[in-house]
């Protein structure tokens, strides 16, 4: 069953949030946002949660999605982002927008399966390297 987290679930997200960022590779740049709270959280009893915000009038951007290792293969994710579409949908919105690391195929094989599509690509590269370059 999928809710809606409540403040009482604070320490329940950032400990499966820290499960996530344990298990994904971090990304090239560091970020200063771990104390950022999303919108929304979607939870799926302690074992799996969507964080969720609103981008604009028409998208909501699905931030991040975790299940826990032992809980994949269960079809959470997809109820996750189904819930996110949901939400996003009752208010008014069209889109469901995500970013997804290239090296993270188990959930570009998700997200493809649900019909997403790449229309931008973030690229980045350490300013050192090319300050250094000739």
């Amino acid at each position: 069953m999928i809710r809606v987290a409540t403040k009482d679930d604070r320490a329940l997200i950032l400990a499966l949030r820290a499960e996530f960022e344990a298990e994904v590779p971090p990304e090239l740049w560091v970020d200063d946002d771990a104390d950022y709270e999303w919108t929304v959280v979607l939870l799926a009893a302690d074992v799996a949660f969507a964080g969720i915000d609103r981008k604009g009038d028409r998208t909501w951007l699905l931030d991040m999605l975790y299940v826990k290792p032992e809980a994949r293969g269960q079809g959470l994710g997809t109820e996750l982002i189904r819930a996110a579409a949901a939400h996003a949908k009752e208010q008014g919105a069209e889109m469901l927008a995500l970013e997804v690391q290239e090296r993270n195929a188990d959930a570009r094989r998700l997200y493809d399966k649900l019909g997403f599509t790449t229309y931008d690509r973030l690229m980045a590269t350490p300013v050192a390297g090319l300050l250094s370059a000739d």
